[in-house]
Order: structure tokens, then C-alpha cells, then sequence
């Protein structure tokens, strides 16, 4: 069964008489009070029913009014309740302390959904400040396989000029020996410095470097 009384007109007292035969009540399923005076003292009043009431699954108490001392109220009394699933109070200056009591009972666990906008303000914030975090971990892990491109390269050139000889050859170095140089030692570390480029892929460059060694005494 479902009652619908919005934007009646409603008061404190009204919803204090509605709060007496909800408490009793065994066939309402959904209650909507939205756009009423229900103020805290209705709110309270409410509350205070659904601790008695087993049946109730939705309240809807947008735009009424509705203050810290309601929220806290609302609070208290719905932490026991397991049949509540809906609470509408968006558009209700519930305040900073009303706001952190609706977000204890949120956390209880149970099947309860609280709707308020600073409430989903908050889960927003929380999903940009992730984005950030994400974006700055890609943003590092891209400086980091800079640095570590260049540090290989640099280890592989002296290595090739002091086994060669040459010091042309230590400015000629290709990326394929850098590869292979990580490759032999991190293939994990190699994959993702050298990852997205034709040719410098780990094994990529781990079978350029068989192929450049095989060939070397032929040209000698």
C-alpha cells in the first residue's frame, strides 16, 4: 500500500497524528510527506513510529523542513530497523551534525539508502579525488620510464665502448641493447619500460639482439 500526502500542507502536529497510526500500521509500504511542514518535531515523531513499525519500506521527507535535531532523531531510531529501505531528506538543512549522524546510520549494516544532496556532493568529491590520485600515479610512472630508458642507455653504451673499443660506437647504440640488457636481468622491469614502441618490446628486442650477435662473425 502506498499514501501519498505531498505538498499538503502538512504541519508538525499533522505529522505527529500520521506518526500515531503509522506506528500501528501493518499494510503501508511507501509514505511520502515530501514539500510539508514536518519540521523536527514531525520528523521526531516518525521516528519514533518506525521503531514499531515493521512494514514501512520507503519514507520520502524531501523539502520538509526538516533540521539537525530531526536528522539526529531519524538517527537514533532507525539504527535497530532492518525493514527501511528508502529515507528521502534532500532539500532539508540538516546541518554538519545531522549530516555525520545520517552518514553512522549509512554505514550500518543494513539495506537502508539515505538520499541527500551533501551526501552525494561527498561521494563525488571522493570519486574526483581518486581520478586525481590515478592521474598522478600515471603521470610518475611515465617520468620513471624516461629516467629509466635513459639510465639503461647509458649503462649500455659504456658497456658497449669498453668491450669494442669504439668510441663511435658508444654514441650509436640502438634501443634493442638496452632491451636486452634489462631483459636478461628484469624481463617484468623491461616490459614496462620499453612497452608501446615498435621494436623495443622485451622480446622484441631480446630477438633483434640473437639476430645482431649472429651476425657479427660474419662481418668479422
Amino acid at each position: 500500500m502506498r499514501s501519498c500526502l505531498a505538498n499538503c500542507g502538512l504541519r508538525p502536529a499533522s505529522a505527529a497524528l500520521l506518526a500515531e497510526g503509522l506506528a500501528s500500521n501493518a499494510t503501508l509500504r511507501e509514505l511520502r510527506l515530501d514539500a510539508n511542514s514536518v519540521g523536527d518535531a514531525g520528523a521526531t515523531a516518525l521516528a519514533e513510529a518506525l521503531q514499531r513499525n515493521r512494514t514501512l519500506r520507503i519514507l520520502n521527507l524531501q523539502l520538509g523542513g526538516v533540521g539537525t535535531a530531526g536528522a539526529m532523531a531519524l538517527t537514533i531510531n532507525l539504527l535497530g530497523n532492518r525493514t527501511l529501505r528508502g529515507l528521502g531528506l534532500a532539500f532539508n538543512p540538516i546541518g554538519p551534525a545531522g549530516l555525520e549522524a545520517l552518514e553512522a546510520l549509512i554505514e550500518q549494516p543494513a539495506t537502508l539508502t539515505v538520499v541527500h544532496e551533501a551526501l552525494v556532493f561527498r561521494c563525488c568529491r571522493c570519486v574526483f579525488i581518486i581520478i586525481r590520485l590515478v592521474l598522478r600515479v600515471m603521470s610518475l610512472a611515465a617520468r620513471l620510464r624516461a629516467w629509466l630508458r635513459w639510465l639503461i642507455s647509458c649503462r649500455c653504451r659504456r658497456r658497449q665502448a669498453l668491450t669494442r673499443r669504439d668510441p663511435v660506437a658508444a654514441n650509436t647504440l640502438g634501443a634493442s641493447e638496452a632491451a636486452d640488457y634489462l631483459m636478461t636481468r628484469c624481463p617484468m622491469l623491461a616490459c614496462f619500460v620499453f612497452s608501446g614502441d615498435p621494436y623495443e618490446s622485451g622480446f622484441e628486442a631480446l630477438e633483434l639482439s640473437q639476430k645482431l650477435s649472429d651476425n657479427e662473425p660474419a662481418a668479422a
